[in-house]
């Protein structure tokens, strides 16, 4: 296909992540796509740091972050874990949590700011995940929505896609493809 329609096919995606200039200021771009792209920008903690990056969203539930979450990034589902009543104000989109030590700065990170909700790129199954599971099941406000680390990102090259276009390619279409959810679900048969 790309030889037949003469396409080519820029892949600089660390390039987006070293900082694009948004308001004077650089900024990584994938994550500004991402808090853009969820019309969250009026919600930034500190819009100084472009990640890992802190909102204070208006209250909803897991259902209402589950739908929007699907809708925006354009997904089959996503991986949920925590308390299912949780009434989530503060959201957290984190670094990578890997089970490295570094995951006790994040735990005590999500209870000195009350943080309610992750939004995870990778997140191994213990530190972090086990923390807001066991929260969860103790009634506190706490949740996680594991996107993965290619659908959380996706969004953000979306935006670029506009930004280079209205910003540095001027006279080249240019085009955003989705590769699409990096997962399927397969849900428990009802019987």
């Amino acid at each position: 296909m790309l030889k037949k329609y003469n396409i080519c096919v820029w892949r600089n995606h660390d390039h987006i992540h070293a900082g694009i200039l948004i308001d004077d200021k650089r900024i990584d771009g994938i994550f500004y796509g991402l808090s853009k792209m969820l019309g969250w920008n009026d919600y930034w903690v500190d819009p100084e740091t472009s990640f890992p990056q802190a909102y204070v969203v208006p209250e909803m539930s897991v259902a209402d972050m589950a739908e929007l979450l699907i809708q925006k990034f354009r997904l089959n589902g996503v991986r949920f874990i925590g308390n299912p009543n949780c009434k989530i104000k503060k959201v957290y989109v984190p670094m990578h949590i890997l089970g490295h030590a570094s995951d006790n700065d994040a735990i005590k990170k999500i209870n000195d700011e009350n943080i309610n909700c992750l939004i995870t790129l990778e997140m191994v199954d213990f530190t972090v995940c086990e923390y807001m599971r066991d929260a969860g099941m103790l009634g506190e406000d706490r949740c996680i929505f594991a996107l993965g680390h290619f659908n959380t990102e996706e969004i953000g090259m979306e935006f670029y896609a506009e930004y280079l276009q209205e910003h540095v390619i001027k006279t080249l279409p240019v085009r955003f493809l989705q590769s699409g959810d990096a997962y399927t679900y397969i849900s428990k048969p009802q019987r």
